[in-house]
């Protein structure tokens, strides 16, 4: 079963330290969320996940994946949190 951490509290700094002091000793690079998709039965469960693309500044892609439950209950967390962006 996969678990997400989410962070409601904002970073002090765009590095993410305050929420992720790791990242201070850890190399680390930015990147840009370019394209998100679901994934029909990506789950062992049967239920889809959604796979996260996102491109390095160096040329570099990675690809991250989640539940279609977990981005759903991080998404309602956010806008419980700042409100909905929609309105």
């Amino acid at each position: 079963m996969p678990s997400l951490d989410i962070k409601l509290e904002p970073a002090i700094h765009p590095d993410g330290d305050g929420c992720w002091p790791d990242l201070r000793e850890r190399a680390h690079e930015h990147g840009l969320l370019v394209a998100v998709s679901a994934l029909d039965a990506g789950m062992e469960s049967g239920m889809p996940s959604i796979m996260l693309r996102v491109e390095s500044d160096d040329g570099r892609v990675i690809l991250a994946e989640t539940s279609l439950r977990l981005l759903s209950i991080a998404v309602r967390a956010f806008v419980s949190r700042y409100g909905d962006p929609h309105s």
